[in-house]
């Protein structure tokens, strides 16, 4: 996988957390696996070419997603995910806080 990079998102929860640290201190494992998503999981896939047969086509699943790192338009492309489909993510699963999406 060198060159290549994946976006985790986390949120930590002292309640259920797999650890308890200080919440400034908290990292991705320190959360519970029920509050820890890749970004490439919640970014809608192409079909491939077997998603068109009609009895195939109904067993796609979402495929997690590196992007290359060192392109321009590829770290772009990675940060408008984390726009588009992150911040949605830590939003519905922070409890008790609204995040404002900026950019």
């Amino acid at each position: 996988m060198a060159g290549k990079f994946t976006v985790n998102l986390a949120v930590y929860n002292p309640a259920d957390a797999a650890a308890q640290v200080e919440p400034e201190l908290a990292l991705e494992y320190h959360c519970s696996a029920r509050l820890r998503q890749r970004l490439g999981f919640l970014v809608p896939g192409r079909p491939g070419a077997f998603a068109r047969l009609p009895v195939l086509g109904l067993f796609v699943l979402p495929r997690d997603r590196w992007w290359r790192a060192g392109k321009p338009q590829t770290i772009e492309k990675a940060k408008e995910a984390v726009f588009s489909y992150g911040l949605a993510w830590l939003d519905s699963n922070t409890p008790n806080r609204a995040m404002e999406p900026t950019r």
